[in-house]
């Protein structure tokens, strides 16, 4: 079942709730998301089986636009209502599942399928506190980007999640294109 109103994703202001709370998103723009082989992977790091193995449509290779809505609370700290990759910039007008991805780590990523090994090998490389750093940086304006091939420029998305289990979408424009990706933060 598609849920109403994923096209707030691409707004703010609303009220929504999230695992973390209630309160009024703030839309930020992040990284671009380099796809070298434009298929997009959405999950958990730490457990393949906690990612979006639905959403193998692919798109071209390419950057894309990230953004994510955030609802901060006033000690600083909040959660994600949506984090967007954006396609193309045209109107979505049909909504399509994506599979899910569930995370008790606090890890929620973003990337190209062929740089899967080397994120996993690279997150090794950090501490944890620099990886907290990493991930909340999507929350305090920096950008969650994490450079995993300089050579082709693809990378990953590093954000902040709750232990929660996260739907996927995809939207398509009237002529099929695909126009985004949306992971839904919300509560139902």
């Amino acid at each position: 079942m598609i849920p109403r109103n994923l096209h707030w994703a691409f707004r703010e202001g609303y009220r929504v709730r999230t695992p973390a709370g209630a309160g009024r998103m703030q839309r930020l723009r992040l990284a671009d998301l380099v796809l070298p082989t434009g298929k997009i992977v959405a999950g958990c790091l730490d457990n393949t089986a906690h990612q979006c193995p639905e959403f193998q449509p692919g798109v071209a290779p390419g950057g894309y636009p990230v953004y994510i809505n955030i609802v901060k609370k006033k000690s600083g700290f909040g959660a994600f209502a949506f984090v967007s990759v954006i396609f193309a910039d045209a109107k979505t007008v049909e909504w399509n599942q994506a599979g899910s991805f569930f995370t008790d780590s606090g890890d929620g990523c973003i990337y190209d399928e062929s740089v899967a090994s080397l994120l996993r090998e690279t997150r090794q490389k950090f501490t944890q506190a620099e990886w907290a750093e990493l991930k909340s940086g999507a929350y305090t304006g920096k950008c969650g980007n994490l450079i995993l091939e300089p050579e082709t420029g693809a990378n990953a998305i590093v954000f902040r999640t709750c232990d929660w289990d996260y739907p996927c979408y995809f939207g398509q424009a009237e002529d099929g294109r695909l126009t985004c990706f949306v992971i839904d933060g919300r509560l139902p």
